[in-house]
């Protein structure tokens, strides 16, 4: 059986898994085709939160924009292959997402998968997936810490583990 998890692969470029940071605090972020299982409100609530975790933790800010031309950061849903991307998703229970480390940022959801706000049986919670791929858009390579929102496999997450924030304050600065 497969694990559900991260479409970026596992290597680490240093003990915290830091690649590259932002030159600036405030960035800017679109959000466009999104699942048909949550509304718009709820997943524009969802990556806002999932946002204002790293943006406390980093010192950034975050501004939606309306266009993706505009945004530091586009955010969206697709299927199989997609817009603007080498790596295709491969459906539904592996591949859950997948993010570009700065200065690019974007995060792609796989279309495919059962996304709810919460737990649920053979269900893909939208705001635990969020949180690990936007510190993958922060700048974050995967954790060897198996409680780590940035571990690369798929649990429950609502809050970032010590190790999530000892990588950030380094990549930022900010401890």
């Amino acid at each position: 059986m497969t694990k559900q998890r991260c479409g970026i692969p596992d290597y680490l470029t240093s003990r915290f898994g830091v690649s590259q940071a932002w030159t600036k605090k405030n960035l800017t972020y679109h959000i466009g085709a999104i699942t048909p299982k949550l509304t718009e409100e709820q997943v524009g609530d969802t990556i806002r939160n999932a946002l204002d975790i790293w943006g406390a933790a980093a010192n950034l800010t975050f501004t939606r924009v309306s266009k993706k031309e505009d945004a530091d950061i586009v955010i969206f849903f697709a299927s199989g292959a997609h817009e603007g991307d080498t790596i295709s998703f491969d459906g539904r229970g592996s591949t859950l997402g997948h993010a570009f480390y700065p200065p690019n940022g974007d995060l792609h959801f796989d279309m495919d998968e059962n996304w709810i706000l919460g737990k649920g049986r053979g269900m893909t919670d939208l705001f635990s997936v969020a949180l690990h791929e936007l510190g993958h858009s922060m700048g974050l390579a995967h954790s060897t810490v198996f409680d780590a929102v940035m571990y690369p496999t798929y649990r429950i997450g609502k809050q970032l583990h010590q190790d999530d924030i000892n990588a950030i304050n380094k990549l930022y600065k900010t401890s």
